[in-house]
C-alpha cells in the first residue's frame, strides 16, 4: 500500500512543469474614444502548469501587457474561468473585478500559448465603473528559456 502511495505521489510531481519563455510581441491598444496605440517589446512568460488541478500564466513585459496574468483558481475578485488547454497548447481565461474606491472595473483577459509553435496571443478587455473601456491585443513568438545550464 505504501509503495502504491508513492507510485501515485511521484506521478502527480512529475506532472507538474515550470516553464519560462522569452517572447517578442507586439500589441495594438484600442481605446473608446477610437484611439489606438501600437506598441512592442520582449516579455518574460512563466508557467506553473500542473494540470489538471492548477495552471498559472504570468507576463512580465513593459507597456501595456505588463503584470499580465491567468490562473485556475477562483477567488471573490476573480471568476468564469475557462481553460481550454490541453497537450498542444496552453488556453486560459478568466475575468477580474477592480477596485471600484479607484474607479476600476472588470477586466477579462485571455492568454493562448501554442506549445508546437511558440506562438503567443494575449487578449484584454479594461471596463471602467464610468462607462470607459480599452481592448488590448498582443501576439509575437517564444521560445523557452533554459533554466539548467548556467550562463557564467
Amino acid at each position: 500500500m505504501l509503495l502504491l502511495a508513492i507510485g501515485l505521489f511521484s506521478s502527480t510531481f512529475a506532472a507538474a512543469e515550470e516553464i519560462k519563455l522569452q517572447c517578442n510581441y507586439s500589441t495594438r491598444i484600442s481605446y473608446q474614444d477610437g484611439t489606438i496605440e501600437n506598441e512592442s517589446g520582449l516579455a518574460i512568460v512563466e508557467i506553473d502548469d500542473q494540470m489538471p488541478e492548477f495552471l498559472r500564466i504570468e507576463i512580465s513585459a513593459p507597456g501595456a501587457i505588463n503584470d499580465v496574468g491567468v490562473i485556475t483558481l477562483t477567488s471573490p475578485l476573480r471568476k468564469n474561468i475557462i481553460n481550454l488547454s490541453d497537450i498542444n497548447k496552453w488556453d486560459l481565461s478568466n475575468s477580474t473585478t477592480g477596485n471600484v474606491a479607484k474607479g476600476h472595473g472588470d477586466q477579462i483577459t485571455g492568454i493562448s500559448i501554442d506549445r508546437n509553435t511558440g506562438g503567443l496571443i494575449v487578449r484584454s478587455n479594461t471596463y471602467f465603473q464610468d462607462g470607459r473601456f480599452v481592448l488590448t491585443t498582443s501576439s509575437g513568438n517564444c521560445v523557452k528559456v533554459n533554466n539548467k545550464t548556467r550562463k557564467f
